[in-house]
């Protein structure tokens, strides 16, 4: 699979709710960068243990668990782009942001992920409450 379809792949699993093949995509090693700490991590996750943790962990403060569309996949070598709509509900509280996710991916491996949201005071505020 090149890059574009591994990130294709990935975001259609995360869409689906799927967790396993989610974490097949991903290298053991995985860094996953949010843009800042929150409740529930401390911005940076590392290794694919303490990944899995913070998904079940940010699943469970939702209503349903948070919805990544992707809208657009650009992709060259070992670099993909993704920009996503991100939907969640929490309470009252209803997220709806554009976020850029930006992958490297080595054999076949998704081995880091930025992102890049169209308002981290938003994204972060979400979480806050």
């Amino acid at each position: 699979m090149d890059s574009h379809q591994i990130a294709q792949r990935l975001f259609d699993s995360m869409l689906a709710g799927d967790v396993e093949a989610v974490s097949n995509l991903l290298s053991p090693d995985i860094v996953w960068r949010a843009p800042e700490a929150t409740p529930l991590h401390s911005g940076v996750v590392r290794g694919l243990r303490d990944w899995r943790d913070v998904i079940e962990k940010i699943n469970a403060t939702l209503d349903e668990p948070l919805r990544f569309t992707p809208t657009c996949i650009i992709a060259q070598g070992d670099t993909a782009a993704v920009v996503s709509r991100n939907t969640a509900t929490k309470g009252d509280d209803v997220l709806d942001l554009e976020m850029v996710f930006v992958l490297s991916i080595k054999d076949g491996k998704v081995i880091e992920v930025t992102e890049f949201p169209q308002s981290p005071n938003t994204w972060t505020a979400f979480w806050l409450d």
